[in-house]
């Protein structure tokens, strides 16, 4: 299992990912936000990596995020 990560010190958005996914997908079980960056990105520019991902049967992850996200409680994480 191989898991990339982006965006972190560069830009990261669907176009790359296209490209990657692309061109060396079939090596790819994963793609991790890394950091809390996706909490910086245009909610649109952050759905639609997560379905470009979905598309090539790619799992999204958040990593350690979610422990920010579970201090506003359960319901926070469906949002």
């Amino acid at each position: 299992m191989t898991e990339i990560r982006g965006p972190y010190y560069s830009a990261y958005g669907p176009r790359h990912l296209a490209d990657v996914l692309e061109t060396v997908g079939q090596w790819f079980d994963g793609v991790k936000y890394a950091g809390g960056s996706f909490a910086l990105m245009p909610a649109e520019a952050v759905k639609s990596v997560n379905k470009l991902a979905h598309q090539h049967d790619v799992y999204v992850s958040i990593g350690g995020w979610i422990e920010n996200v579970l201090r506003f409680g359960m319901g926070a994480v469906d949002r």
